[in-house]
């Protein structure tokens, strides 16, 4: 009788995880989505008329990896004037503090960054959270930034050996960003193809 209620009673119990699941997935989703439209918002704005373009997927499992990413991608054309001037890359820096952090970089065809933006993190409030541009302008710092613009080995935080502020007392999550824009610079530097690359949803 007990092993009875005990199934029954983990019955109940997952059902009501599932059904919670349910209710709240949408709403997270969405939210998600209005703090990434949000972000490209504001990141646009930064550069006079460009404007969002059309969604396409990336399914390359080498560039993929190198923005970070195990499964396909939305990366999204920046329009000036109806021709693209840029790409919207989601790009993952996967050893930040507390997990992984996803930004959003823009970038030219010319591999010059138009703007970068976390999209999702959980570091530590007060501390690595100034990675957040609502929090600090530290991210600002690397727009109309490119693999040109300094030598390689300056592409790190300071306690690394290269040209970027870290933050008293949290290296971890600077690094984890500045990897993982470097990693990603270098990826579409190397092949200034990798837009060929890009399918229709």
């Amino acid at each position: 009788m007990t092993a009875v209620r005990l199934a029954l009673f983990g019955l109940i119990t997952s059902t009501l995880v599932g059904v919670v699941y349910l209710w709240t997935a949408e709403p997270i989703a969405r939210a998600q989505q209005q703090a990434r439209d949000q972000a490209i918002l504001e990141m646009l704005s930064e550069s006079d008329g460009l404007v969002l373009g059309t969604e396409l997927r990336l399914q390359s499992p080498r560039l993929l990896e190198q923005l970070g990413w195990t499964a396909p991608i939305v990366v999204r054309t920046v329009l000036h004037e109806g021709a693209v001037a840029g790409y919207l890359l989601p790009i993952r820096a996967p050893r930040g503090y507390a997990g992984p952090i996803d930004l959003l970089l823009a970038i030219t065809p010319e591999a010059d960054v138009l703007a970068l933006r976390v999209t999702a993190h959980r570091e530590t409030p007060g501390l690595g959270d100034g990675i957040d541009h609502r929090k600090s302008d530290w991210i600002r710092q690397f727009s109309g930034q490119s693999l040109a613009s300094h030598p390689l080995k300056d592409w790190a935080v300071r306690p690394d050996g290269g040209s970027i502020d870290a933050f008293t007392g949290a290296t971890i999550t600077p690094r984890a960003v500045v990897e993982a824009l470097r990693r990603a610079l270098i990826a579409v530097t190397e092949d200034p193809t990798w837009p060929t690359l890009l399918e229709g949803l």
